[in-house]
Formats: C-alpha cells, structure tokens, sequence
C-alpha cells in the first residue's frame, strides 16, 4: 500500500531525524565494540564483533532507513532525490557518532586505552602462532601504539579532518546505496483512452 508523499522539506527534516537515530545507534554500538575489546580473550572475537558491530549492524540500519524514506516519498524516487536523502541519514549520524567517540575518548581514556592494549596483546599472540616474523609483529604493535598515542593528543584540526574523511567514505556509500534503492515512477499508457498520445496508432478494435 502506497503512502501519501511528504513535501520535499519535511522529507529531509525526517532524514536529518534518521540520522540522529543512526548516529546514537552508531555510537552506542561503538562503546559495546571498545567494551568487548578490553575484554576479549581471543582476536577473532574482536574482529568479528567489530565488523558485526561497526559495520554490518549500521549497514542494514541504514537500508532500512533509505526504504522507509522511499515509500514516505511516495513509494517512488530518482537517483538524486535518494543520494540527497541518504547522504543526510550518513552525514548527521557520522558526525554524532564521530564527535561522540571523541568525547568519551577524552573523558574515559581507559576504556579505550585497555581496548587497544588488549587487541595488541591478541595481535601479538595470534601472529606468533602462526609464525609471522618478528618484523611484521613489531609492524602491528607500532600501528597500535600510535593509535593509543592519538588517545592524548586530541585537536580540533584531527577531529574536522577525521569527519571530512568520513563525509568522503560516506558519500560514496550514498552514491551506492541511491543506486540500489532508486525507484523511478512508472509511465502507464492506455491506448484505448482518449487522450492517447499522439504518436500512438491507434488499435484497430476489429483486428
């Protein structure tokens, strides 16, 4: 059953909403991720748990956002109506998630801190036993340690940077997933009707 369309406006005010709900959606999974990181005995747990997480969950979240925006617009939009619309949903949730994860990496530093040492601790059990070289496990462990490095030196300059990156990753997304949910409205012709366009032969009703 098709919906009664939204004017325009009203349309991405409900995307904006969307992606507040993303974006606290996003967030709070992001706490489960670090939380479940600190905590993990094993390093498959961690990789699984934050793709489910960060990745998949906010994923379908998303696909279920963009499908209920198309049938309040109607049931119907072109490819620009929906890249517009989606990339709203990502932009505002991006940013929440994003400035929200700052916010608790400065006020509960340890949280994250026990995350990232257990997972280097997990890296570095997990490459010795499958006999990884010690170059490529003192590779890791400096990734990681610079991750923990960026927990105390937090700037405004990182943080607009980190959000124009994600804006970027997101707006390809938007490209992505406007092309799947895409829905032009259909043109249905009568012939028989008698305003038939003029380039139409009409049928013959003996034949």
């Amino acid at each position: 059953m098709s919906s009664i369309p939204v004017e325009s406006t009203d349309l991405k005010k409900q995307a904006a909403i969307y992606g507040v709900i993303l974006g606290v959606i996003s967030f709070v999974l992001g706490i489960i991720t670090l939380i479940i990181g600190a905590n993990a005995t094993g390093i498959m747990t961690v990789s699984f748990v934050s793709i489910l997480l960060v990745y998949v969950v906010p994923l379908v979240i998303t696909c279920l956002l963009a499908v209920r925006l198309r049938r309040q617009a109607g049931g119907y939009w072109d490819f620009r109506t929906a890249l517009s619309h989606i990339f709203i949903v990502l932009a505002v949730s991006v940013v929440l998630s994003t400035v929200g994860s700052k916010i608790v990496s400065q006020v509960m530093p340890s949280l994250e801190e026990r995350a990232i040492d257990n997972m280097m601790n997990l890296s570095i059990e997990s490459l010795e036993s499958m006999g990884f070289p010690d170059e490529q496990i003192d590779s890791t462990v400096e990734q990681l340690e610079v991750q923990k490095e960026g927990l105390y030196t937090f700037s405004f300059a990182n943080l607009i940077q980190a959000l124009a990156v994600s804006l970027i990753m997101y707006f390809i997304l938007a490209l992505i997933l406007a092309a799947i949910f895409k829905k032009e409205q259909p043109i249905f012709v009568d012939d028989s009707a008698d305003n038939a366009h003029p380039w139409q032969t009409p049928q013959d009703p003996t034949n």
